[in-house]
C-alpha cells in the first residue's frame, strides 16, 4: 500500500524530471505555500514565498523554462512522521564540484500545504551568479560529478518518549526507496 507521503515523495519527483505542469500542481493544496531561494528571482518578489495554486503554478513554470536541460540529480531517501516529510538532492556541476539542496513538505489531506526548499552554499552562489539557467551539465565532467546512486535500502526508526506531556509515544519513520 502506497502511504500518502510515499505518493508524494516518487510523484513529485517524477513531475520535477519530467516537467509536467499538471502533475505538480496536483500534489498541492489550493491554499499551499511554497519557499525557495528561485522565487524571488523568478516571481520578481522580495518575500521568497510562493503563495495559493495559481502563484505556485506560474513559479513552477518559470523554475521549469530556467532549470537545465540535462540536469543530472540524485534523490536521497526520505524521512517522515507521517505529517511532515523530507528528503535532498545532490548533482554535479560543468566546473566538477557538486550541488546538495533539500525540500521540506507538510502534508495535509493527502497533498502538499507547505513547501520549503533548501540550498547549500554551492546553490546559492549560483544563484548569486546567475548560474541557475538552462546550461547543459556535461555528463561524466570531472571531480565529483560521477556521484553513485543513493543506496537501496529500508530504514525504520522508533522513539518511543516515555513520560511525556502527552504521556504518548512518537514514532518517527525513516524510509529510502529506489531512485
Amino acid at each position: 500500500m502506497t502511504t500518502d507521503i510515499e505518493h508524494i515523495f516518487t510523484a513529485w519527483d517524477g513531475a520535477l524530471g519530467a516537467e509536467d505542469v499538471d502533475a505538480a500542481m496536483a500534489l498541492y493544496a489550493e491554499d499551499a505555500t511554497l519557499e525557495s531561494p528561485l522565487v524571488c528571482p523568478l516571481l520578481g518578489t522580495d518575500e521568497g514565498v510562493a503563495r495559493g495554486r495559481g502563484n505556485l503554478r506560474e513559479f513552477v513554470e518559470k523554475v521549469f523554462a530556467h532549470q537545465p536541460a540535462k540536469r543530472r540529480r540524485y534523490r536521497t531517501g526520505y524521512v517522515t512522521d507521517g505529517a511532515r516529510l523530507h528528503w535532498g538532492y545532490r548533482g554535479p556541476r560543468p566546473t566538477g564540484s557538486s550541488w546538495t539542496s533539500s525540500r521540506a513538505m507538510e502534508v495535509r489531506d493527502g497533498v502538499i500545504a507547505h513547501h520549503r526548499v533548501y540550498w547549500g552554499r554551492v546553490g546559492v552562489g549560483m544563484l548569486a551568479r546567475g548560474e541557475h539557467s538552462r546550461q547543459p551539465v556535461p555528463i561524466g565532467a570531472g571531480g565529483s560529478a560521477g556521484f553513485p546512486p543513493a543506496p537501496r535500502r529500508a530504514v525504520q526508526v522508533v522513539a518511543r518518549s516515555a513520560g511525556s506531556a502527552s504521556g504518548g509515544q512518537r514514532t518517527v519513520l525513516s524510509r529510502v526507496l529506489p531512485v
